[in-house]
């Protein structure tokens, strides 16, 4: 029998599978999420290219939204929003629904969950891939970097969002942290490509916030609507 030792890379290996397996992180989405916080302009530079580092948008969207809810979820949920809902909402709503409080604010919170980040995520795709695709001339290389561009802002976004569960601070200020969090993905993401000179940056980048935001509302009010009917008429 050989005593001979495996290579540290054999030995770790099947760590990484187990962890690749149980969560779908694996190491090319810790080097999407390392270099989307240090390095973002060479992930954008990566999307379309068949040799790229990096998992496809999409999927390293999904899959890292999927985890930040269940971190959302072990710390609460969405419910200290809800709370904050008007008196005679949920009183007809508990009527309604032949729920208590706590039921409801509870249902209200998984069917949130469970809408929001698929249907927002769909309607901000639309305007930015359509806004990529134009600037760089590529319809594939567009089409991942709407999807990196979201998942950078939801990896910052993330943290504070975290953060204002707690600190009613920082959910005030969240509107001025988004635009701001976005202002500076789109300076260091889209150098070169979305924009060459600061003029063009600044206009192009109020391009970006409108098409966000008029897509925004209706996703918001569809989001809204699933989570509210879900909650009264749900199981």
């Amino acid at each position: 029998m050989s005593n001979q030792k495996p290579a540290d890379g054999e030995r770790s290996r099947p760590l990484r599978d187990v962890a690749e397996d149980a969560t779908g992180f694996g190491a090319p989405e810790i080097r999407m999420t390392r270099d989307l916080i240090l390095n973002p302009g060479a992930v954008a530079a990566a999307q379309g290219q068949p040799d790229s580092p990096y998992p496809r948008s999409l999927r390293y969207f999904l899959t890292w939204n999927g985890i930040f809810l269940v971190l959302v979820t072990v710390l609460g949920g969405f419910q200290s929003q809800f709370a904050a809902l008007p008196e005679p909402f949920i009183t007809w709503a508990m009527q309604t629904s032949g729920k208590s409080r706590d039921a409801f604010l509870g249902d209200l919170d998984q069917w949130y969950s469970l809408a929001a980040i698929p249907v927002i995520s769909l309607f901000l795709y639309l305007p930015l891939a359509f806004l990529f695709r134009r600037w760089t001339g590529s319809r594939a290389a567009g089409s991942g970097q709407a999807f990196a561009y979201v998942s950078g802002w939801s990896i910052y976004g993330a943290a504070f969002g975290l953060a204002a569960l707690f600190v009613p601070a920082v959910r005030a200020a969240s509107p001025v942290l988004t635009v701001l969090i976005l202002a500076v993905l789109f300076l260091r993401m889209g150098k070169g490509r979305w924009w060459t000179s600061g003029g063009q940056a600044l206009w192009r980048f109020v391009q970006l916030l409108l098409g966000m935001l008029i897509v925004f509302v209706p996703a918001v009010l569809i989001v809204t609507a699933i989570t509210v009917v879900g909650a009264l008429y749900g199981p």
